[in-house]
């Protein structure tokens, strides 16, 4: 009797391991599905920024990646390269788009002047909120928004 008890024990701490595992699995997954929506949003702000310092076969590899979504396979299969070739070349273009970043700081500046919009958006609307007219400053700053 007693080792039923055992193994029922052995088998609900199993089971707890296992829900554990579960859940951490989950976390992971959820925080690579974030970090790689956050790759995704970088390459493409780089790839808008900087894309046309590219050649014409790198832009089109990148925008194949970047904006359509394609597999490397169906791009390789398009242009006539391997999969393998496609992701070498994905791999140069990243490193090609930091390092212009890296010496140009395009996309960082891009980034704090959308933030500074936003607190000046804000502030906007607190004057507007006390009975301020703001409406000139608004439609200059939702123009300088537009302009970026």
């Amino acid at each position: 009797m007693s080792g039923c008890q055992v193994k029922s024990l052995d088998t609900l701490i199993f089971f707890c391991y296992i829900k554990q595992a579960a859940v951490i699995l989950a976390v992971l997954c959820v925080n690579i599905w974030y970090l790689s929506m956050d790759r995704i949003k970088e390459r493409a702000l780089l790839f808008d920024i900087y894309g046309n310092l590219l050649t014409d076969h790198q832009k089109k590899i990148y925008s194949d990646v970047v904006e359509n979504d394609f597999s490397l396979s169906e791009i390789g299969e398009e242009i006539g390269i391997s999969r393998q070739g496609v992701h070498d070349a994905v791999k140069r273009i990243d490193k090609i788009l930091a390092e212009y970043e890296e010496k140009l700081h395009f996309a960082e500046n891009y980034q704090k002047n959308i933030e500074t919009i936003d607190k000046i958006k804000h502030e906007i609307d607190v004057l507007s909120e006390s009975g301020a007219d703001t409406g000139k400053i608004g439609k200059l700053i939702d123009k300088l928004s537009e302009d970026l």
